[in-house]
Order: C-alpha cells, then sequence, then structure tokens
C-alpha cells in the first residue's frame, strides 16, 4: 500500500483517487474547496496552493504526488499563480525527499499549426503566454528530479465537460477547408493513463519524462461535428468561411501505448456515444 498525493481536486483527481483506494492505497486530497473533498476514506487537506505550504501540512511519508492542477481564470496572471507559483510551492515543500512528481499539463505547449504531427521530442514553443508558463512548470518539475514525469493531454471530453456538444446543439459554424485537426481524450482515459503511471512508479519500472495522452482519432473538427449532429439529431454544423486559417497540430500517442496503455475511447465515435 501506497501514499498518493493528490494537489488539486478536481474531476480527474477525485475519480483517480477512488481507483487508488480500491487498490488498498492511502490517498491525500488536496484542494481550496471543501465541496471537492466530499470523499470517504481518505484524508482531504483544505489548502490554497498559491501560498506557501505549511511544514507537515500534507505529511512527510508520501510515495507519489500527482498534480492536477486548474486556473482560477483564463488571465496569464492566473495561469502563473494556478500552475507555476503553485507548483514551486509543491516542491518547496517536497524538497529534500524522494517523492516521484507526476504534473498534468497541456499539449498548448506545442505552436504547430499547419497539421503537423508532434510527439514528446516535437519542438515546444507556445503560441502565447499561457503555453509559456505551462512549458515552465513542466520544466520546474523535471529539473526537480529525474524520476518526475510530465503528462500532456489534449482536449478532455467526458461526463461534466459538454461545451462542444453544447455548441453543436446550438448550430455550429466550423472551419471545413482546409482542415482543422482536433485532438482529444476522454476522462476515464486520462484517469487510466495517470494509474497506469503511477502502478509502474510504485513498481519500480521505468517510466519517460514526457507522454502525451491523446486518443487514436486526430479527426477535423467539421468531421467530428457532422457525426455528432448525426448522433443526437442535432444540427448540421454550417462550413465558416475564412481568408487566414490555421489547421492546428495532431498528436501522437505512440509512446503512452508503447508503455502498455490500451484506450477505453480510442475514438470520439466511442467517446460520444449516446
Amino acid at each position: 500500500m501506497a501514499t498518493i498525493l493528490l494537489t488539486g481536486f478536481g474531476k480527474i483527481a477525485q475519480q483517480l483517487a477512488t481507483q487508488l483506494l480500491n487498490d488498498d492505497h492511502s490517498v491525500i486530497g488536496v484542494s481550496r474547496s471543501k465541496k471537492s473533498l466530499e470523499h470517504s476514506n481518505f484524508t482531504s487537506i483544505t489548502c490554497d496552493l498559491t501560498q506557501p505550504i505549511k511544514e507537515n501540512l500534507l505529511g512527510s511519508s508520501i510515495d507519489i504526488a500527482i498534480i492536477t492542477l486548474t486556473p482560477d481564470g483564463y488571465t496569464d496572471e492566473d495561469y502563473r499563480k494556478s500552475y507555476l507559483e503553485a507548483t514551486q510551492n509543491i516542491v518547496n515543500y517536497l524538497n529534500g525527499t524522494s517523492t516521484p512528481l507526476i504534473f498534468v499539463s497541456s499539449t498548448r505547449v506545442y505552436g504547430q499549426t499547419q497539421g503537423e504531427w508532434v510527439d514528446e521530442q516535437s519542438p515546444t514553443v507556445p503560441a502565447d503566454e499561457k503555453g509559456e508558463i505551462l512549458l515552465q512548470t513542466e520544466q520546474l518539475v523535471l529539473n526537480y528530479s529525474s524520476h518526475n514525469c510530465v503528462v500532456r493531454f489534449t482536449g478532455i471530453y467526458g461526463e461534466g465537460r459538454n461545451r462542444f456538444l453544447k455548441k453543436i446543439e446550438q448550430g455550429a459554424e466550423l472551419q471545413k477547408s482546409p482542415p482543422y485537426y482536433t485532438n482529444r481524450i476522454h476522462q476515464d482515459d486520462c484517469v487510466g493513463i495517470l494509474k497506469l503511471i503511477i502502478d509502474k512508479k510504485l513498481s519500480c519500472n521505468s517510466t519517460e519524462s514526457i507522454y502525451i495522452g491523446c486518443d487514436d482519432d486526430n479527426a477535423p473538427i467539421f468531421e467530428v461535428a457532422e457525426w455528432i449532429a448525426q448522433q443526437f439529431n442535432f444540427p448540421a454544423p454550417r462550413a465558416k468561411s475564412e481568408k487566414s486559417v490555421t489547421q492546428n497540430k495532431r498528436c501522437s500517442n505512440k509512446k503512452i501505448k508503447e508503455l502498455g496503455y490500451s484506450f477505453i475511447y480510442p475514438s470520439f465515435k466511442d467517446g460520444y456515444q449516446k
């Protein structure tokens, strides 16, 4: 049995906690919101991670720490406080221990826009300050210890994440030509990937420093919207005409599959079923 620290107790961490508890691990959940900590059979701590963490507040015998943070808002300063400063406080708290960190990041750290394929070795030149802050946070985690790991998730969907569905339901106008590629992952697969990496580390199996979390189907956004509209009897999407367009990027999941992960929802057609 291991003691797992989950800092930032949102939907992914809550679901992950259930799986860890089912495996008889001890879980410490940390959040600013008491409501998100309404979960049985684990230690809950209310703490603002953007502030220095009091000595011994989170305990001293932590086997693995998972960082799943979300910003308070969408400004660059919100990102800096919620990601970079909060992670620095976590690193400071664990300084001097051998506790490995797993930091949940985003493929926003890539700046490719012409439909290029990207993997863990591709250049990271973020297109905006928020992506740069995420990249700085990644570097903080990886520089702290060679045992640490970063997982770059793509667009997460699933229970409670229905923004795209609502957009199509209301009648969406989307880029059709040239194709704008989308990269998605179901929330259940986010949890599954984190659980796999945790299990590997607890078994002392080697893992890479960086993984991309993305499903198998990097489909054009218009095709995704057309399929969803047909499945749910929503209005068919309309093609948007723009003079200047980008095609986004296409993310490879080869490395996480080589680690042994098998996707629950390999395509949006699996994950968006009624």
